[in-house]
């Protein structure tokens, strides 16, 4: 297996734009690529990640040699994919995450990666610009940035076929080339965000909470009904006896937990809304008042505002969620 480190210099106005979403060393940018699109039958030829460690932006590179190595490159990327927080992708959601989970999970290997906890900036895009295909490299020439490779995933594949036959460094070092720059290039779409609106920003924001020395993730977040539904997941690391458990907080309030294949705790919290205006502005507000005071943990005040014409108070739900969890 081939394996590369590089240090990259970004301006700082990009280091600026990252440290927006999180903390530089919470933070992962990959790409990888593959044989093809079956998660089972197609193999994956390399990973590319950016990371920062000691203050230092690093490029970590991971190349099979054949696809009897896929298993010790993912081993070799797992720790990455595991410390780092926060993920960032283009296109992550709809591919290199469900693939990358499903190769890790054909091993038997368990990994940290959810689309919860990950930046997809092809969603970005979608809502900042309006394009007749948002591929990579249209994105790329939409903002101006240049790309010094010019072959596509599809040519990757073919020359990666070529690879395994004669094992010709040039081909091996073309496809890390090109996988070098997919996540490079990543770097410079992020002035994306100025073009966001707050509420498409607060779309797509990450909240990640710190519940006795773990962290979780919110998966999904909405009003339905009379109810405020939140659904968070983290990697589970104490024995279960049920595969669902169910508990009745107050008023109608529920919280479920429920384990998945993956070992992951999926939560679904449900409490009661009511909505308000005060000087002109829409509120939604859950009432904790009626909650057992073990439950709350002394909380203040009791009334909390959970979305602000239309804007997520994340600040606020965090707060709701510790207190109930950690209960």
């Amino acid at each position: 297996m081939i394996r590369t480190e590089n240090k990259l210099e970004l301006k700082q106005e990009a280091l600026n734009q990252l440290s927006a979403l999180a903390p530089l060393e919470k933070l992962l940018i990959f790409d990888i690529e593959t044989t093809g699109f079956h998660r089972i039958y197609d193999h994956v030829v390399s990973i590319t990640a950016l990371l920062f460690e000691n203050q230092d932006c690093i490029i970590k590179q991971w190349f099979a040699e054949s696809p009897d190595e896929e298993k010790m490159l993912l081993l070799d990327a797992k720790p990455y994919f595991d410390k780092k927080a926060i993920h960032i992708t283009y296109n992550g959601h709809s591919f290199d995450i469900p693939f990358l989970k499903s190769k890790y999970n054909n091993y038997s290997i368990s990994i940290g990666l959810n689309k919860s906890k990950c930046y997809d900036l092809y969603r970005f895009a979608r809502k900042a610009l309006t394009l007749e295909s948002y591929k990579l490299k249209n994105i790329e020439r939409a903002l101006g940035i240049n790309r010094f490779d010019l072959i596509s995933g599809k040519e990757c594949t073919e020359m990666y076929e070529r690879y395994l036959l004669n094992q010709d460094p040039a081909l091996s070092k073309a496809i890390l080339d090109h996988n070098y720059e997919d996540v490079t290039n990543l770097v410079d779409l992020f002035p994306l965000i100025n073009l966001l609106t707050p509420k498409q920003l607060n779309d797509l924001y990450i909240a990640e909470i710190e519940i006795h020395d773990r962290t979780w993730f919110i998966e999904n977040i909405r009003l339905q009904g009379s109810f405020f539904i939140l659904e968070l997941w983290s990697t589970a690391d104490i024995p279960v006896i049920a595969n669902q458990h169910n508990f009745f907080l107050a008023d109608g309030a529920s919280l479920i937990l429920e384990i998945l294949e993956c070992g992951q705790c999926l939560y679904k919290l449900q409490i009661p809304f009511y909505e308000k205006e005060v000087d002109h502005l829409s509120l939604s507000c859950v009432d904790l008042s009626s909650f057992d005071p073990d439950l709350i943990n002394g909380l203040e005040p009791h009334h909390l505002i959970i979305q602000c014409n239309n804007l997520w108070i994340y600040d606020h739900i965090k707060l709701i969620v510790t207190q109930l969890t950690k209960s």
